[in-house]
Order: C-alpha cells, then sequence, then structure tokens
C-alpha cells in the first residue's frame, strides 16, 4: 500500500469526492436535483436525507448552492402537521417516512433536518431557510420520541422497535438509542443557534437546557468496565463503537469521560478496525436482534456482512478526529492510511476479509473522512 502525507490524501480525497458527487447528481423532472447516496449502480436510488446532510455539511464547496437549496425545501416540504420528518424521497416526488420494523416514522430524520438545514446555512451563508422555517424545524424537534420515564433521550418502544439511526437501520435495537440521543444533543445545539441568531431567547434557552440534560443522561448507557457507550438500553445493550466515537467527536461527553472513551478506543482498535474501515460492534460479537421481515437484502442477516460486522470507511473519518486528541498525528495517519486504501481498492460502502465490499461509489464513505481530513489539516 503507497504511503500518503497529509496533503497528497487531502488532495486525493477532494478530487475523488467532487468526482463522485458530479456522478450521484441527477436533476428530477419534479424540479429536485437528487443527489443519490451513491454514485452509479442501481442501490439507493431514492434521495435520501441523511446522506445528502453528510455531503452538505462535508462538501459545499463541491455541490451548487441552489442545487442544495431546492432539496432542503424539498425535504421540509415532506413535514407533517405532527413534525414527522421523511426520510427519503422518492423520483415521482413521493415521501417515504418509514424503515424497518413497526410502521413507525426513522427516528434520525427529525435531528437530520435540523443538520441539513444548518448545513446549507453555513455552507452557503445564507439564513433564508432558518428565517422561514423555524418553527417548521421547532416542531419537528418536539416529535422526537423521547423516554417516557423522564430523561431527555431518544426512547425505541421495545413493543414495537423500528429503525432509529439509519446507519443501523437493520439493527432492531430498543429502550433508550445512544445514537439518536447524541444526534438529538446535536441537533438542539443547532436549534439553539438558530434561535439566538433570530433573537428568540426563550427557545435559545429551552435547548441549552435540554443541551445539558441530555449530556447528564447519556451516562445511563457508559459501561465502566469497557469505558464505552451501550447502544441501547434493552434490546442490543451492547458496546455501540460508532456511537461512542461520534459522542467524543461532537464533544457531549465530560472532558475526562471523553478521555476515557478515546484512550479505550485507541487500545481496542485492533478489535474493530480492518483496513482503517470500522466494525459496528467490537470483535467478536454480532447484533442481538436484526430486523428480518422486511429487510430487503436478506443476507445482509448473516455475521460479517453489512451492519452486522463489516467495515465501514465513513466512521474512520469520526475516529481520526477521537485519535488526534490522544496524541497529535494518530488520526491524519488513520485518515492517510484509509486514503491509500480507498485509491487500491475503491470507495465502497463497507468491506470485510476476503474481498468483501458493497455498493461502489458510496458517497458518506468518502465526504465524511474528507471533511474529517480538512479539520485536521487546518489544525496543523
Amino acid at each position: 500500500m503507497t504511503h500518503l502525507d497529509e496533503h497528497a490524501a487531502l488532495a486525493w480525497l477532494g478530487g475523488k469526492t467532487r468526482e463522485l458527487l458530479a456522478q450521484a447528481r441527477e436533476e428530477w423532472p419534479t424540479g429536485i436535483v437528487c443527489y443519490y447516496p451513491a454514485a452509479s449502480g442501481h442501490t439507493y436510488r431514492a434521495f435520501y436525507l441523511r446522506d445528502f446532510a453528510y455531503m452538505v455539511e462535508s462538501a459545499p464547496e463541491f455541490m451548487p448552492a441552489e442545487d442544495v437549496r431546492k432539496g432542503v425545501e424539498a425535504f421540509l416540504g415532506g413535514v407533517y402537521q405532527d413534525g414527522s420528518a421523511p426520510q427519503t424521497i422518492r423520483r415521482d416526488g413521493q415521501y417515504d417516512y418509514f424503515c424497518h420494523g413497526a410502521r413507525v416514522p426513522v427516528a434520525d430524520s427529525y435531528m437530520f433536518l435540523i443538520k441539513l438545514v444548518d448545513a446549507y446555512t453555513r455552507g452557503y451563508g445564507d439564513d433564508r431557510l432558518v428565517r422561514s422555517h423555524f418553527q417548521v424545524l421547532d416542531r419537528v424537534m418536539a416529535a422526537v420520541p423521547r423516554d417516557p420515564a423522564g430523561s431527555s433521550l431518544v426512547w425505541i418502544d421495545p413493543r414495537r422497535p423500528y429503525t432509529s439511526y439509519g446507519f443501523q437501520d437493520s439493527v432492531a435495537k430498543s429502550g433508550l438509542d445512544l445514537f439518536c440521543s447524541l444526534l438529538l444533543h446535536e441537533a438542539c445545539g443547532k436549534m439553539a443557534g438558530f434561535a439566538r441568531y433570530l433573537g428568540t431567547a426563550e427557545a435559545a434557552e429551552r435547548y441549552a437546557a435540554e443541551m445539558r440534560r441530555l449530556g447528564n443522561d447519556l451516562e445511563v448507557l457508559y459501561t465502566e468496565p469497557e469505558s464505552l457507550y451501550y447502544a441501547a438500553s434493552e434490546q442490543c445493550r451492547q458496546i455501540d463503537i460508532w456511537g461512542s466515537i461520534y459522542g467524543c467527536t461532537l464533544g457531549i461527553f465530560p472532558e475526562q469521560r471523553r478521555q476515557q472513551v478515546a484512550q479505550a478506543l485507541w487500545d481496542r482498535r485492533g478489535s474493530y478496525l480492518y483496513r482503517s474501515q470500522v466494525r459496528h460492534l467490537l470483535l467478536p460479537e454480532y447484533w442481538q436482534e436484526l430486523f428480518t421481515l422486511n429487510i430487503r437484502y436478506p443476507e445482509f442477516l448473516a455475521p460479517n456482512t453489512f451492519q452486522n460486522g463489516a467495515y465501514w470507511p465513513m466512521a474512520t473519518g469520526w475516529l481520526a478526529e477521537v485519535f488526534e486528541t490522544l496524541e497529535p498525528g494518530r488520526g491524519v495517519e488513520l485518515l492517510c492510511q484509509l486514503t491509500a486504501d480507498l485509491q487500491e481498492h475503491g470507495v465502497w460502502e463497507f468491506v470485510g476479509p476476503g474481498g468483501y465490499c458493497h455498493v461502489p461509489g458510496n458517497l458518506s464513505s468518502i465526504v465524511i473522512p474528507f471533511a474529517s481530513l480538512k479539520k485536521l489539516v487546518g489544525r496543523a
């Protein structure tokens, strides 16, 4: 494998990001400009909210502002009166709200809509959508499924579980949900910022207070022996590598806790890294429960496939930011190694031993590492 320095890696990631975004773009008859999650093939042939949000957050310099504005407005147009947000838009303009499990709107769509509006506003310096849609976003945040026992965390009913975080959509987690609660904390911060910008002091304080509560309540999912966080409190009460990484990256955990988690991730890296790509769980674990009745690809229920043991490059960006806090250069080196692997083997949604790979040209696999390396090289 070729060794790259950070500047060569950044240049390659940027060039490949631009190339794949151009290939993923399609103008629809409805007037929407769609950016598919994958640049080629027949997988994910719809406009996905979370993937689009990651693209706009990570690489707005390669996406025309008018394209993005139309896309954001299209997703905002699918918000129900009760605050439910769509997870996808089909080519005919129809919205989809559900994924696997019970017919309940996917739990992460609320937060990804906030992230998307924030990414557009920051990426293009245009506050029109915040000004015109703040009340809609406030209604969306009020609809997030929260713990009936009184904590502020996101709750998935164990009696009728459904998809929470889309990159764990096949996993039948239930109870308090780590990743969606992290996304909720992030979204509350963005809503507080919107409210302060608009001069709405009451809303700003309300969201700031909810952030504080979430930070405290998340500790119920921390496990002392492992110094990492559980994915959920009921079904799939297992160490969530991605969630533990993401909470550190966002700076949500208290400083001492963040240091403990970061060190544990470094110490256990041999149990979840392969070719610089990240497994959801520590080896040799697999998810306790998967949705089996309505998943489109039953072969992805097997161990060491898809979200049940394969390795994903998108999470490497977040992990690199965590490693960099332990020792400058560690995170940059990880992203240089990942870039060399992507150059050699191609950009896939996920990979595994024996040449296993799926979904070529997956955008989240490149845009998040690109954004993280931009951030880390900019700090040097």
